[in-house]
């Protein structure tokens, strides 16, 4: 799953961002 829903209404969106970025890395790098 490339993508992970993060609503901009979401207090902890930061939060969600940071693991998005962190679970989509391994596939950037490649």
């Amino acid at each position: 799953e490339y993508i992970l829903p993060c609503k901009r209404t979401d207090p902890g969106l930061d939060g969600c961002i940071q693991r998005a970025f962190n679970h989509l890395k391994p596939y950037l790098i490649k």
